[in-house]
């Protein structure tokens, strides 16, 4: 035998090995064909990211070889019980247009799939219905229209639903209350109406807050801002989903005070109450969010002065609470906040010096910001200010500050 004809057989005795171990570790040909019809459905060639898909040699579909799938681009495959699926489909920001295919469906052990902005478009995608392991589905920024289906509540596995800026129209089906294992939920900026099930942000939504909330216990994101929920105190019994991380109910009608039981929310890290009609003085129960890293209880109708509690937020980078009543001097308690990056104190009735300005360098390690403008302070400007390296914003404007300028 020459050499020629060696190297020949050897070769080929290569390719024979690849293919049969790429055929050994391919998915079934229903979820190929399922691929393979996403991506003609969703113009293929045009998006961002389409590589390995047809990578050569390609298979007679025009496709590289069966067992190569999980090379290609937004697919991950994993074995289950010995066997090939595809389990995540991500595309996000990778220019899909059109629809998605029926034969989606095949995909029985899908968990994760993720589209959002791309320019996916008409009503939402019936397939979905037969995705029964999906467990997180973001389609945000596409074009869809149409309702949310009743049928999402038959997915009860998933824990992120996030539809927002859509033009998703009507109203919520309250066959989504079956979701219990929902950590994430945003359905922001569409087109929703009527009286609100469970949870919704920047849409047209009026009623009160269903206490059948208190059934999502994984919930960790409830964003209701800006709405027009019924005019009354904020609900205590939010205080009973000790998941909460996100509570904002930003933007509504909300009066009186902040109910006690949300002690209990001790994972907060965002708390956003801002443009309500709440009132009284700064709750003292803020001391239990040992993780808060924003606090906005801006344009309210808080009194009293700047307690003392604010100083166990110690993860806090973000204060905002302008457009109040509150009273008094600047207090210690800001200085112990040593994360603070952004504190917004304008438009309230703060009054006195603004001597602990001269030593927050040695505690505002980050400081960006820093509006005081609007208030009664009085004396001179601190020169101790000019030590504050990072600051980018200082507004002290209408206030009884006389003096020059410090030279630091």
């Amino acid at each position: 035998m020459n050499k020629t004809s060696l190297g020949f057989i050897i070769i080929t005795l290569i390719m024979m090995l690849f293919v049969t171990n790429s055929t050994q570790a391919a998915i079934s040909a229903g979820e190929r064909a399922a691929l393979i019809e996403l991506y003609n459905s969703t113009n293929g060639n045009g998006w961002n990211n389409n590589s390995g898909w047809k990578t050569a040699p390609l298979d007679i579909d025009g496709f590289a070889l069966p067992g190569t799938e999980n090379t290609w681009a937004g697919i991950t495959v994993t074995q289950l019980n010995g066997i090939d699926y595809v389990t995540e489909l991500q595309f996000n920001f990778n220019n899909l247009s059109g629809t998605l295919p029926a034969q989606l469906a095949n995909l029985s052990q899908l968990e994760y799939l993720y589209l959002k902005y791309n320019k996916l478009s008409g009503s939402f995608p019936a397939v979905i219905a037969g995705l029964g392991e999906l467990q997180y589905l973001d389609l945000s920024g596409n074009q869809l229209t149409g309702g949310i289906p009743a049928w999402l509540g038959t997915l009860t596995k998933l824990e992120e639903l996030t539809l927002a800026r859509n033009n998703l129209a009507g109203t919520i089906p309250a066959d989504l209350a079956a979701l219990a294992s929902l950590k994430i939920v945003n359905f922001a900026d569409n087109d929703l109406t009527g009286n609100i099930p469970a949870w919704l942000a920047n849409n047209n939504l009026t009623g009160t807050i269903p206490s059948t909330l208190t059934n999502l216990t994984a919930l960790w994101n409830l964003n209701l801002g800006n709405n027009s929920l019924d005019v009354g105190t904020l609900p205590s019994f939010l205080g009973s989903i000790p998941s909460l991380r996100h509570l904002q109910l930003y933007g509504n009608n909300f009066n009186g005070n902040v109910p006690a039981s949300y002690a209990n929310l001790t994972n907060l890290t965002i708390l956003n109450l801002s443009r309500n009609q709440l009132s009284g003085t700064l709750p003292t129960l803020l001391q239990n969010f040992a993780d808060l890293v924003k606090l906005d209880l801006s344009w309210n109708m808080f009194s009293g002065t700047l307690i003392p509690e604010l100083g166990s937020l110690s993860k806090l980078k973000y204060l905002y609470l302008q457009h109040n009543l509150i009273e008094g001097g600047l207090t210690l308690s800001l200085l112990q906040m040593t994360n603070l990056e952004y504190l917004n104190l304008e438009y309230n009735d703060l009054c006195g010096g603004m001597d602990i300005l001269n030593f927050a360098y040695l505690y505002w390690d980050n400081i960006k910001v820093i509006w005081l403008h609007h208030n009664y302070f009085e004396g001179v400007l601190p020169p101790g200010i000019g030590n504050l390296t990072t600051l980018t914003g200082l507004n002290l404007a209408s206030n009884l500050v006389g003096g020059g300028i410090p030279v630091s």
